[in-house]
């Protein structure tokens, strides 16, 4: 059998009654084989039936996705959005009990099961050291090259294994639950749309950009505190890799002033809690005693309202450090998020940036020799945007070279990206990519002739989906906008200048 170029990835302890969809992913049930290719849906009856809560009891209803290396992003992308989308799991289902503070589900519920369809070898289905092999193993048919039909697997995206048909995969954990309850559509498609506490962080990943630092910043904290929700793990190492999720979280570098940090960070984006004072104290100095001494006096939180006093109180010791420390981490994580987000929707970063910075971005782009024209001008869209949006706004510093020379490298990339325009519109903008930017006048001149033949030809069919003369338009606009009072004063001298020579 030939490698598949199918890629199917199993959340076997999670259900979904419907479709849920992130970013380029879509989530279905394990029973929903709709749009999958002919021979794919062959290998997901095959696939569903391996997984197994223990001995004799296989699961009925899991999720998974689908990947063809045929869909319009890699492989390394689908994986990169299915370990995204996994951390975002694990979050948003580790809310506390509201009596115990326990989480609901644990790290172990999103586990992810990567499988490909692939030929695979005996010796890595069958091992005659110290094991009894049962019929159904021996009953195994393998060609001369002692393979089979199987599959490559790999959990977590981090531990590779080995299945055919017939092969049962049982839970990382023992003690590992299905919770009735559950359900990705619901809980994805309706609930988290009202909840303000994990609304906002669904929303913003739904929607970030690649190369978003803070996004990234945030995805290694989740990282951390989903490894604090283990089943079986023990108490102090999920503080540490709690305290290891704060720290990345609120960008803590290593000093001696990191728990004065620490505290004040915390404060600020939780607010005045009574006695989170309390708790912050006794969270760091556990964290230190475990990482400098290996282990902790207490990892319980005494609660007292003099943080600073001794609190060796076993009598008013109630509940564990850690309990708290997630739901703390969980506003912090909201907070930090929907300040972003309005942030985001202000158009904050953009009221922080001249229009000549803009200007000298814009060149960057354009001038760029590894992207394509159309690529080119899409990339400078948003500056150019802005600079129409900000031109009114008073700023020195804003040179004619370079408002001509950015108007001029605009234009010729959307010469090169061969528009659909009037030949005499073309032959003005040639000109004007030509001309020297020194030449005030003569530039000015033929930007403004290019503008009113832009101005009224209406507009032109697009040669692509997206609208380059708008942008082009736009940024020309602009440049005279700045530009016109200094056009006419030069028309003036020169005037001035041919009579007197007359």
């Amino acid at each position: 059998m030939a490698e598949s170029e199918y890629t199917f990835a199993f959340f076997p302890y999670l259900k979904t009654s419907g479709l849920v969809h992130y970013r380029g992913l879509t989530i279905k049930g394990s029973d929903d084989s709709a749009d999958l290719p002919s021979d794919a849906i062959r290998h997901l009856e095959t696939l569903r039936a391996m997984f197994f809560m223990r001995d004799h009891l296989r699961i009925k209803k899991m999720s998974y996705v689908f990947h063809a290396s045929s869909d319009e992003f890699t492989s390394s992308e689908f994986t990169q959005q299915l370990l995204e989308f996994q951390a975002l799991v694990r979050f948003i289902y580790s809310t506390p009990h509201r009596t115990f503070g326990d989480p609901l589900l644990r790290y172990e519920h999103a586990t992810l099961y990567l499988l490909q369809p692939k030929d695979v070898s005996k010796y890595r289905l069958v091992s005659d050291h110290n094991v009894e092999i049962l019929p159904e193993a021996q009953s195994l048919e393998f060609d001369s090259r002692s393979e089979t039909e199987g599959y490559e697997g790999r959990l977590n995206n981090e531990s590779y294994f080995w299945v055919t048909r017939g092969s049962r995969i049982f839970p990382p954990a023992v003690r590992l639950w299905l919770n009735i309850s559950q359900d990705l559509s619901v809980d994805f498609n309706y609930h988290l749309s009202r909840s303000r506490l994990y609304g906002p962080i669904v929303e913003y990943f739904a929607t970030r950009e690649t190369n978003d630092k803070l996004g990234e910043r945030i995805l290694t904290a989740l990282t951390w505190y989903n490894r604090s929700i283990g089943i079986d793990i023990d108490e102090s190492v999920a503080l540490v890799n709690l305290a290891i999720a704060f720290e990345s979280l609120l960008d803590l570098e290593a000093g001696g002033k990191v728990t004065a940090r620490f505290k004040e960070a915390v404060g600020l984006l939780v607010g005045d809690v009574p006695r989170l004072d309390s708790w912050l104290k006794q969270f760091y100095e556990a964290r230190s005693q475990i990482v400098h001494e290996g282990r902790s006096a207490s990892l319980m939180f005494v609660a007292t309202d003099e943080p600073k006093k001794p609190y060796k109180s076993p009598e008013l010791e109630y509940r564990s450090l850690v309990s708290y420390g997630r739901q703390v981490f969980q506003v912090c994580v909201a907070t930090i998020l929907t300040g972003a987000q309005i942030a985001e929707r202000l158009k904050l970063a953009s009221l922080l940036v001249t229009n000549q910075q803009r200007l000298e971005r814009i060149c960057q782009m354009l001038s760029k020799r590894d992207e394509a024209p159309t690529d080119r001008i899409v990339a400078a869209s948003q500056d150019v945007r802005d600079i129409e949006t900000y031109r009114f706004v008073a700023e020195k510093g804003l040179k004619v070279e370079q408002l001509i020379g950015a108007a001029k490298l605009m234009v010729q990339q959307y010469l090169d990206s061969a528009p659909d325009e009037s030949s005499e519109l073309i032959g003005r903008m040639k000109e004007f990519a030509a001309v020297d930017s020194n030449d005030h006048y003569g530039a000015l001149s033929l930007l403004k002739e290019v503008r009113d033949d832009i101005e009224s030809g209406g507009i032109a069919r697009p040669s692509s989906p997206i609208d380059l003369r708008s942008i082009v338009a736009s940024l020309i606009d602009s440049v005279w906008h700045y530009t016109f009072m200094y056009y006419f004063q030069l028309e003036r001298l020169q005037k001035e200048g041919e009579e007197a020579a007359q």
